[in-house]
């Protein structure tokens, strides 16, 4: 999709060839993605850059992105691209740190909202 000709003025490479760039991201959502039986989501490709270690070019302008395996008429060193899967047992990040005074509250809403559905569930039971 990159090595296109035809959609270069929606994606193409990056002049040293170690990146590529969306110069039209919903043109290439809309238009390209589709043509790969692939969502035409931009979060769902944002999604699977990171799921395959593809990095943000923080210093471009535009929206792009590299990956020491993706490279400009090197295509051999796709094969080494590998999907990066999350550990089973790792531990879930919390959006509110534990010495955050919302996190207390939140605690709390929790506990109130489990006690709510045991008592629920035990009425129900009685009936």
């Amino acid at each position: 999709m990159v090595d296109d000709p035809s959609t270069d003025s929606i994606v193409s490479w990056s002049q040293d060839g170690k990146s590529f760039i969306f110069w039209d991201q919903d043109k290439f959502c809309s238009d390209v993605l589709p043509k790969f039986g692939l969502s035409t989501s931009p979060t769902f490709f944002v999604r699977l850059t990171n799921i395959y270690c593809f990095r943000k070019v923080e210093v471009s302008e535009h929206c792009e992105y590299a990956h020491d395996y993706f490279v400009r008429g090197k295509p051999e060193l796709t094969v080494e691209i590998e999907r990066q899967f999350k550990e089973r047992g790792a531990p879930i990040k919390l959006a509110i740190k534990p010495h955050e005074p919302a996190y207390k509250e939140s605690k709390e809403r929790i506990r109130a909202f489990m006690l709510a559905k045991k008592a629920a569930r035990s009425l129900s039971l009685k009936e």
